[in-house]
């Protein structure tokens, strides 16, 4: 049974991976150019962001963008450091920079960016987390994407500010990988992803729409759902680079996927009337799909991998049993000519298949952001180790989900 699954894993992602990178054959969209260009109002949510506002609202100020036609709005989650003082301080010195602060705290994104819409005056609207910072040509090359009424959204590439840990470097290449599948997803209209890095959006949809979901531990995934149910289209800029600090320890980098898988699972839930309905298009008919049978597989997987490691352990105990614990007199180092007809080739030959196309798409979506990429260490940790992890990650929060456990932020 073992092998049958693999190969029908493998087929799948065999499948899967070719079909997407025949659309990395296709153009960008061709955008047509505004007439005029719009008013845009930067939401900047911060709380306890002294260390990185600055570098937030450098990158803001020295945008390639008239200067009356932006405002940045900073909204203060009721900071306990300096981040207020410092922001006080922009805002004396360039007149398109604003403060507003929350009475309490309130523990979330959403309610510092449907503050700021309440009194944001931008045709469009962008949100910059505090920790990230944006290219001077930014704003210049997602505004145009407006000039077709459907798109509610621009959503643009993220890579990590910095990779000092071994958790950054491993995120690096997930951050590369997850811009070239977003490239390719909007080129068939099924981004169903917005993030808290520049992603631009369109005022007064998001207010007639009700705003940001404030009870929702991951807004962005959310809002996305409900422009797409709304007949708005998500737009992904692939030359419009950002950047954002990315968790540095494994506690916090498990702590945020843990969130963002959660509320994956709620979303999904929430909008399950998308899955498999036509009138989404290929979101409905292929990509929700697409989503349900990977969390099918990925149970699966883990299910299969116990049951394996419990046999295997089993089998070992029984075997001292029979050896009556004579374990080293009956150990014998195997020669290399055992090992290589031990192989099982029927297992060995499709994962050997999938990693060589796995490693051909890496390196198709690092010269997309043109990023230098090489064999490394952590190279191996990514594609032998991390799928591992995020296996644990996503059998942990379904865990949580179907016990309704609070949500954290």
């Amino acid at each position: 049974m073992f092998e049958y699954y693999i190969w029908a894993v493998c087929f799948v992602t065999l499948y899967i991976s070719i079909f997407w990178i025949s659309l990395t054959q296709y153009e960008n969209k061709v955008v047509n150019k505004l007439t005029k260009l719009p008013y845009v109002s930067i939401i900047v949510p911060a709380y306890n962001e002294e260390k990185n506002i600055n570098n937030a609202l450098n990158s803001l100020i020295n945008l390639d963008y008239p200067k009356e036609k932006i405002e940045i709005i900073v909204v203060d989650d009721c900071s306990t450091d300096k981040t207020v003082d410092i922001v006080k301080d922009y805002a004396k010195r360039f007149k398109y920079i604003k403060l507003l602060m929350h009475d309490k705290n309130m523990g979330n994104a959403a309610h510092s960016l449907n503050t700021a819409l309440k009194h944001a005056k931008g045709e469009l609207f962008a949100r910059l987390d505090a920790d990230s910072v944006v290219s001077p040509d930014s704003l210049m090359k997602v505004v145009h994407y407006f000039s077709d009424q459907k798109v509610g959204a621009v959503v643009s590439p993220i890579l990590p500010i910095k990779t000092g840990t071994i958790v950054e470097k491993i995120q690096r290449f997930e951050y590369i990988l997850t811009n070239f599948i977003r490239n390719i997803m909007a080129k068939i209209y099924v981004l169903h992803y917005t993030t808290g890095v520049l992603t631009t959006y369109r005022t007064d949809v998001i207010k007639r729409l009700g705003y940001f979901d404030e009870d929702n531990i991951t807004e962005d995934l959310e809002i996305a759902l409900r422009l797409i149910k709304n007949n708005y289209t998500i737009e992904f800029e692939p030359n419009n680079i950002t950047y954002t600090y990315v968790p540095a320890t494994l506690k916090k980098f498990w702590d945020q996927r843990i969130r963002w898988y959660r509320g994956f699972l709620h979303n999904s839930w929430k909008y399950k009337d998308m899955f498999f309905n036509k009138k989404y298009g290929l979101l409905g008919t292929f990509q929700t799909p697409l989503n349900i049978l990977f969390l099918f597989v990925l149970l699966f997987s883990f299910a299969l991998f116990v049951y394996q490691f419990f046999d295997l352990v089993y089998n070992f105990f029984t075997w001292l049993t029979v050896t009556k614990l004579d374990f080293l007199n009956t150990i014998q180092i195997p020669d290399l000519e055992y090992l290589v007809l031990s192989i099982n080739i029927k297992v060995v030959f499709p994962i050997i298949v999938t990693l060589l196309l796995s490693v051909y798409i890496y390196k198709k979506a690092h010269n997309m952001t043109n990023q230098k990429w090489k064999v490394s260490f952590i190279t191996l940790i990514y594609l032998f180790i991390y799928p591992f992890i995020t296996t644990l990650q996503w059998v942990y929060a379904i865990i949580l989900e179907l016990f309704k456990a609070r949500r954290k932020w």
